[in-house]
């Protein structure tokens, strides 16, 4: 069975695998006259934690949207994995424990935690499955810590950021420029040289005036 992508991880209890059958197709190996065969479409779908129940069923758009994301990764040609806390990443399990749970198609231990209590018993998992639920609920414990911590630590940057921005110190007034030094001497050596000017224009306009006075 020649499988070309889908999917290891179970979605509400199934694992659905995509892949690609041989069909022989009569019209074209009648006109041919020899075999021809079509690539189609056809899932097997496992339930999780049987060994027996797996159907193999011809693609239809059903099963495509379905298995939406199952689909995309067949049809680019690569293995879809669902995120997941893996066995192989599990360190209380035991090679023998992982290797029969994959068996069943069961590859997380989210997916360990979905097995029936019963079948759990029967092979002796039913412990396993308890401590499958214990390590989710502490991963989740975790999260939600660290997701509060991500919190306190924005409020926190928010409030340090307002108070940088209080206490910056408003900006000094640019001194207003000082007036030139002003050079007394000079001002008055200007003062007695418009005086003596004012003198000789009246000394001139006098004698201007006893001039014509005399001539009349």
């Amino acid at each position: 069975m020649p499988a070309i992508g889908g999917a290891q991880n179970a979605q509400d209890g199934v694992i659905p695998r995509f892949y690609l059958r041989p069909i022989r197709n009569v019209a074209k190996s009648e006109k041919a006259g020899y075999p021809v065969f079509d690539d189609v479409e056809y899932v097997e779908v496992t339930i999780l934690g049987s060994t027996t129940s797996r159907p193999n069923l011809r693609v239809k758009d059903e099963h495509r949207q379905k298995w939406a994301r199952q689909y995309k990764a067949f049809k680019e040609g690569v293995e879809y994995i669902e995120e997941g806390y893996r066995l192989d990443e599990w360190g209380v399990i035991s090679a023998a424990q992982r290797e029969t749970l994959k068996a069943l198609g069961v590859h997380t231990v989210e997916q360990l935690m979905k097995l029936g209590d019963e079948q759990c018993r029967n092979m002796g998992f039913l412990r396993l499955k308890e401590d499958a639920v214990r390590a989710i609920n502490a991963q989740d414990d975790k999260q939600v810590q660290i997701d509060k911590l991500e919190e306190q630590n924005a409020a926190l940057l928010e409030r340090l950021e307002a108070l940088e921005a209080k206490s910056e110190p408003e900006p000094e007034p640019e001194p207003e420029p000082e007036p030139e030094p002003v050079d007394e001497a000079a001002e008055k050596r200007k003062a007695n040289l418009a005086k003596a000017r004012a003198a000789k224009a009246a000394k001139a306009a006098k004698a201007e005036k006893k001039k014509d006075d005399a001539g009349g």
